[in-house]
């Protein structure tokens, strides 16, 4: 009979055999399969990434709930900290809030006209074009945005000294006559204004532009003049240097 230390030994022996050729086998299939699909250093960033995610679903799965009044830890662990996937959550502006309103806002309530199509116009060009093309003019300068107003504006826009209607003759204007259009779509002034990202008193002020000075970017009154109440060089120096003894 076999001693029980031996038989023991035995065993550890073969269990550390069966243990190496398990290592040998998954590093060679680890090898094949790179060189077949030629992974790149994102893809298995990525792989790496859901089997994070997958790990911590299932730990969160056997664990149970956190109650209401334990200290939970947010902090990001080694393995996510190696590749430099870490999520950062960053709170909206009041900017943003105001615009996440208006938008919803004027999906719910549209523009409320029936004049063209027997029901609202925002109703009749899609809205995401409308969100989309709105969110590229806030990106625009103030410039930029004065040369497309009025290029989109003189295109649909009469000023001529006679009115030119077919159903009553022809009469000295009184002022111009202004067509609002979007993507082929004519639409009212409010849904107008909306896909541009302004108030009615800016519309107006750049077709007033548009009158006087043709298409060329707005230039506001007081550029270039001096303004009486303002701080000369010498006390802006002043106040600069009393500011930084006070610290």
């Amino acid at each position: 009979m076999v001693d029980d230390g031996k038989r023991e030994s035995q065993l550890k022996y073969c269990t550390l055999l069966d243990m190496l050729a398990d290592e040998k086998r998954c590093d060679k299939t680890v090898k094949h399969h790179l060189h077949l699909t030629e992974c790149t250093k994102e893809k298995v960033m990525i792989m790496g990434l859901a089997a994070r995610q997958t790990k911590r679903k299932k730990s969160q799965s056997e664990n149970p709930s956190v109650d209401d009044g334990a200290v939970v830890n947010f902090e990001p662990d080694d393995s996510d900290s190696e590749h430099g996937d870490i999520l950062i959550q960053i709170d909206p502006s009041d900017e943003d809030n105001r615009e996440y309103i208006s938008q919803a806002r004027f999906r719910n309530e549209s523009c409320g006209c029936k004049e063209f199509y027997g029901k609202p116009c925002s109703q009749v060009v899609s809205m995401d074009t409308v969100i989309e093309f709105r969110e590229h003019c806030k990106e625009l300068s103030r410039d930029e945005l004065d040369l497309v107003m009025k290029s989109e504006l003189c295109t649909h826009r009469r000023s001529g000294d006679l009115t030119t209607a077919k159903k009553h003759k022809q009469k000295d204007r009184e002022r111009p006559f202004q067509e609002f259009y979007f993507v082929g779509h004519r639409v009212c002034r409010q849904t107008f204004c909306f896909a541009h990202g302004i108030e009615k008193k800016k519309l107006l002020a750049i077709a007033k532009s548009l009158d006087n000075d043709g298409l060329t970017p707005r230039v506001h009154s007081g550029k270039g003049r001096h303004v009486k109440h303002a701080l000369g060089f010498t006390d802006t120096d002043r106040i600069k240097s009393f500011l930084q003894n006070m610290q």
